[in-house]
């Protein structure tokens, strides 16, 4: 969030300052320019928080590996009976897609025994479940 923050702020701060400068505003007009300005970002939020997106079901993070889909409490690790024994990295981030809809955080831990390609381009070869 502060690396979008930040510099809209700055950017914010240095063109008030150049509408100020520009128009001769006081404190009075200033004030009126800052509440006007932030009642427009206020109401085109407001605007954006009617916006939402459906939440990707990730095998382990928020759904289940085996089982109806449902609330998952995370114990901290993507570590299942399933896939304990495959020597899976945990913290590998290379997400793949099934066809049920699911995704996982890497090949190896979809049960691929091979594949092909990185990142979007990743194609399972063999799924073992």
């Amino acid at each position: 969030m502060g690396e979008v923050n930040l510099p809209v702020g700055a950017v914010g701060i240095f063109l008030g300052g150049l509408l100020m400068k520009r128009y001769k505003l006081g404190v009075v007009s200033g004030t009126q320019l800052s509440f006007v300005t932030s009642f427009m970002a206020y109401h085109l939020l407001l605007l954006q928080s009617g916006t939402k997106c459906d939440n990707v079901k990730v095998a382990g993070l928020t759904v289940s590996y085996n089982g109806p889909p449902g609330p998952l409490v995370y114990d901290g690790s993507l570590l299942t009976e399933c896939n304990r024994d495959c020597s899976c990295l945990a913290g590998e981030w290379d997400p793949v897609c099934s066809d049920n809809d699911i995704t996982y955080t890497s090949p190896c831990l979809a049960g691929c025994s091979s594949f092909t390609g990185y990142g979007k381009n990743t194609v399972p070869i063999l799924l073992m479940y």
